[in-house]
């Protein structure tokens, strides 16, 4: 049985290939917005819209009791990922920003700076 599932102004029905594709399509548009995003209110509106309790990602994650048992754990791994991917992205872009933030440092007005780290 397919359900409605609500994408911007539209209703589509989905089914595991086409509720992957939709994954697909989330999981892109979320880290070009996150990408882009300017500021912390920005970042954690996106927060709210992709990750959060009515989010689009939650959205999914409701619909896959419509899916075939089999296809379940395939498609919940799969946004599970995509739901580890945006909030890794979401923790670096609150570090930027607010690392680029103006701050006073030792009475000198700084005008942003760089935090990096890598791996060993």
């Amino acid at each position: 049985m397919l359900r409605p599932f609500y994408v911007g102004t539209e209703f589509i029905f989905l089914g595991g290939n086409q509720m992957k594709e939709n994954l697909e399509v989330i999981k892109a548009q979320a880290i070009s917005a996150i990408e882009a995003a300017a500021d912390e209110k920005e970042i954690e509106e996106l927060r709210v819209k992709y990750l959060g309790k009515k989010g689009e990602l939650t959205a999914i994650l409701k619909q896959m009791g419509s899916l075939d048992p089999a296809e379940r754990p395939i498609m919940g791994q799969l946004v599970n990922e995509a739901k580890q991917n945006l909030e890794e992205l979401i923790g670096k872009k609150l570090i930027m920003v607010a690392n680029l933030a103006p701050a006073k440092l030792c009475g000198v007005e700084s005008n942003g700076m760089i935090l990096a780290s890598g791996e060993e």
